[in-house]
């Protein structure tokens, strides 16, 4: 085929032209819709319509509403004020710690000072007890026991209350103060009481048991409401009696 006669049947075919749909008028700022609602199928139609976007000054080249939106105000950033901060505080100085008190040390008692011995104390008292043999009761028949006491109260010699009283000898007979003297354990001013049943009669009230006191002056002798003996005359005198209780006056 020449080209001729291509031209010619191209210029000849016949296309078929689709009809335009009607103009939609267009608002200002409205974006035209790109397919009329009327022109869409039938299916689509039960979507809701969106509402049109508005459509920019400049995309229609609306000088005025240009002229608008750059003429509006520009919102300017509120300055938000700094929250004022406290300066720092110097942190509190810590109260010291109470000293821990010591325990306070007992001071010792002071020891009480020993009596200074007297060497010569027996002898004093021996003494005083010789210059008061001659006293009160002195020669009383049934006096022994106030006699006794009496010479040692005016000698300075503890009462029957507070001698101190031993059973030393407790049942022996009178032969036996001889040895007590020599041992050393009856002493210058111990009141002897005697009795014929040792430890029955602590009152000295029964007379049957025959009870009898007398006092020990020093250098072995005895001393009674009759008279100075010593431990072998005291024998001879009251033989059948046994030894009771000392009492010890100094």
């Amino acid at each position: 085929m020449s080209q001729s006669f291509r031209l010619m049947a191209w210029a000849t075919h016949t296309i078929p032209v689709t009809p335009a749909a009607p103009a939609v008028p267009v608002q200002p700022g409205v974006r035209p819709m790109a397919t009329p609602v009327s022109a869409m199928p039938q299916d689509t139609m039960a979507w809701s319509t969106p509402a049109p976007a508005p459509i920019p000054a400049w995309e229609l080249n609306d000088l005025e509403a240009q002229l608008a939106e750059l003429s509006a105000p520009v919102a300017q950033p509120v300055a938000i004020a700094p929250a004022p901060v406290a300066p720092p505080q110097p942190a509190p100085t810590p109260a010291p710690a109470p000293k821990a008190e010591k325990p306070k040390a007992e001071k010792p008692k002071p020891k009480p000072k020993p009596e200074p011995k007297d060497d010569n104390r027996a002898e004093k008292y021996a003494g005083k007890l010789r210059s008061n043999l001659h006293g009160k009761y002195f020669k009383t028949p049934t006096g022994c026991f106030r006699y006794a006491w009496n010479v040692v109260a005016r000698s300075g010699g503890r009462g029957i209350g507070q001698a101190t009283q031993s059973r030393e000898g407790r049942g022996k007979g009178t032969e036996y103060l001889g040895t007590m003297i020599k041992d050393g354990r009856i002493k210058v001013g111990d009141i002897v009481y005697i009795n014929r049943k040792p430890g029955a009669d602590p009152t000295s009230t029964i007379l049957s048991y025959k009870p009898h006191w007398f006092v020990y002056i020093g250098n072995g002798k005895f001393a009674d409401q009759y008279g100075e003996r010593d431990s072998a005359g005291m024998d001879r005198m009251f033989a059948g009696r046994k030894i009771d209780t000392i009492y010890r006056t100094n």
